[in-house]
């Protein structure tokens, strides 16, 4: 019996917003309007450089239809004589709202305070904020967690620290409430030389054991170690561990009443070797990385009615890379030839951790292993660019790629082979300063294999060819870039004629883009967007190459807006849209029958401002009558606006 069915329980949810919860810790803010100092240079900075800290305030809220998107972040980094202050809050929340509403929200709320003692020693506190809720979910759908710490930081070198925490965590999980102690580390060395290389490492981690018997833990390491010899030759070290340690409080067992903790728990190795060197003319890059990832997944307490409960489950992951090219450039040519290697393999095993039947046992260990894989790509590609003339430019690029995805277990079908070759070839000509003109071709191939007879009716051949010419036209008054293209998708079964109910699928599309710009009085321009499209699906016969459509499609899209344009970087944007769409068969006596016929038209607004501060407002708006005239008509606003405040 699986582990879904029992505990996902509904549980009630009051919808909190970040808003009510941040006014608790308004006295932070009462901080801005105490008079700064100036700037000691024994005053170490934060995790992150005092130069790069940028006070802002980003608010966003987007619409579309009934979709809602709300985004509040702010950063507030602030010297003072009472010491540094850093708040680093988030908040984001969508909502879907129809007849069954579908909300979520996602907050967290940093704070970190910085006072010099004596010397490099330095007093810190933090507080932290989590909370999320979504009332989609079932079960597991609140979540809120608070912890409050204070410690010591010593300062040595430039830009390098240990500091290290204490304090005490509060934990709300499905309803259920814990605390405990709570601790942190970090450390972090910056630009160190040894030797003439560049080390830099940073550590973070924290432990915290809780009032129910649950312990969280987490431990980041990770260090490089890179030496520049000059611009074109230098080598760099990577290495990373982590560690993280969850027990999970799940919602309470339908039979039993009890709430299990499932005990998880990762670990990793990661490192990475990036070269690049420089001999004559050839320019080269080498990457080579490497993880390995083990997790483990058990339970405090076994559950006669869960099998998963009575075991432990054990996965690795390991994953290896090589990747590499070589430039060469010689006049007006330039070449790039490349190759990787990349590899991923998955194994998952069980142990028993308490008494369970051999035939669970052994349903459970099937299970897992159908998981596991090994999984290989193999690609080279090569980028040539060749300028015969002044006004000329030819490239040429090309991949090619080889998958293969093996299962070990017999009981997964799963097991295919996978060839890519993708071609690119690009012609572009400058008729005059005004004048730019191009053709590009560009052909698709992969072929998708299953290695297991039961799957092997799905294996294909994916065409795809497409050509496109270009024209760039922009003069002082007028701009347009008109674009056309011509593309064909042709899906082919190896075994059609074999298989009844089977059949090869084609798409023909002809689709053309453009954008112009038209200067009119001073700084007032005219702009249009045209997009139009037309494609037909339909039944291909590949022996004979013929075909028999099935439906089209007509997708046409018009913006005109009349753009006033400031040099500061104002912009105010007047105009309308025009969408339509036509949807038709191609069948036999319904030839030419309308499935679906609906045009969207409206007025729209654009306004942008920037100012000197760095601060910015942008609102887009555009309000959609939907099939005008007609007895399905309705009325849609929809609207984007983004605000970005800098202190």
């Amino acid at each position: 019996m699986g582990l879904t069915n029992k505990f996902f329980l509904e549980i009630p949810m009051k919808k909190r917003f970040f808003f009510g919860w941040i006014f608790n810790y308004c006295f932070m803010f009462i901080l801005i309007f105490f008079p700064q100092k100036t700037i000691s240079a024994e005053l170490p900075s934060m995790i992150q450089n005092d130069s790069l800290q940028v006070n802002m305030v980003n608010l966003t809220v987007d619409k579309f239809i009934d979709t809602y998107f709300f985004t509040g972040n702010s950063n507030l980094f602030l010297k003072t004589k009472f010491g540094t202050f850093n708040i680093d809050q988030k908040y984001r929340s969508a909502a879907l709202m129809m007849s069954n509403k579908a909300i979520r929200d996602d907050e967290t709320f940093c704070f970190d305070y910085l006072y010099p003692i004596s010397g490099n020693f330095y007093l810190t506190a933090r507080q932290n904020f989590l909370w999320s809720a979504d009332r989609r979910a079932i079960g597991i759908n609140k979540t809120q967690d608070i912890y409050n710490t204070a410690g010591i930081r010593y300062d040595f070198l430039p830009n390098s620290f240990i500091d290290l925490k204490a304090g005490y965590e509060n934990n709300n999980q499905i309803g259920v409430k814990a605390g405990g102690a709570y601790y942190m580390l970090g450390c972090r060395i910056t630009d160190l030389n040894v030797e003439e290389f560049k080390l830099n490492s940073y550590m973070s981690g924290n432990y915290a054991k809780l009032s129910d018997n649950r312990m969280n833990s987490d431990l980041d390491f990770r260090t490089s170690i890179a030496r520049q010899y000059d611009f074109f030759n230098n080598i760099e070290l990577k290495f990373r561990y982590r560690q993280l340690g969850r027990d999970l409080l799940l919602p309470p067992w339908i039979l039993g009443g009890v709430n299990p903790i499932e005990l998880r728990n990762e670990n990793g190795v990661s490192g990475e070797v990036n070269t690049n060197f420089k001999i004559s003319d050839f320019a080269s890059e080498l990457k080579l990385s490497f993880d390995n990832t083990t997790k483990t997944r058990s339970f405090n307490s076994s559950l006669e009615q869960a099998s998963l409960t009575k075991i432990q489950t054990n996965l690795n992951n390991l994953q290896i890379g090589v990747a590499g090219q070589v430039k060469y450039e010689y006049g007006k040519f330039e070449e790039i030839l490349g190759a990787g290697f990349y590899s991923v393999t998955e194994e998952n095993r069980i142990g028993k951790k308490f008494q369970i039947s051999k035939d669970d046992e052994d349903l459970v260990r099937n299970q897992e292993n159908q998981k596991d894989y090994n999984y290989t790509r193999a690609l080279a590609f090569s980028k040539s660019r060749f300028c015969p003339g002044s006004f000329d430019t030819i490239i040429l690029n090309h991949t090619s790629e080889i998958l293969q995805y093996d299962t070990p277990s017999s009981r997964n079908s799963d097991d295919r082979d996978e060839f890519l070759s993708s071609t690119q070839i690009r012609y572009s000509h400058r008729f005059s300063s005004i004048l730019l003109g191009s053709l590009t071709f560009e052909a698709l191939f992969m072929h998708l294999v299953y290695l297991k007879s039961q799957m092997s009716s799905a294996n294909s051949w994916n065409r795809v060819l497409k050509f496109a010419p270009q024209i760039f036209v922009e003069t002082e008054s007028v701009k347009f870039h008109p674009s056309f293209e011509v593309l064909a998708n042709y899906r082919i079964y190896d075994y059609d004629s074999l298989s009844s109910g089977v059949d090869l699928t084609s798409l023909r599309q002809i689709s053309y883009r453009d954008t112009i710009t038209i200067s009119l009085y001073k700084k007032f321009n005219l702009q249009s967007t045209i997009i139009v499209r037309y494609f037909e699906n339909g039944i291909l016969y590949w022996r004979t190459f013929s075909e028999s459509p099935q439906n089209s499609n007509f997708e046409q899209f018009t913006r005109l807006m009349l753009l006033w344009d400031k040099s500061d970087g104002t912009q105010i944007a007047a105009g309308c849209r025009y969408f339509n769409i036509r949807q038709a068969l191609m069948v036999g006596n319904a030839t030419g029958k309308i499935k679906y016929h609906g045009i969207s038209v409206g007025p729209e607004v654009l306004i942008k401002i920037f100012f000197k501060s760095g601060s910015s407002v942008v609102f887009q708006g555009w309000y959609e009558f939907q099939n005008p005239g007609k007895p399905d008509y309705r009325n849609v606003p929809n609207f984007s606006l983004q605000t970005n405040f800098r202190l």
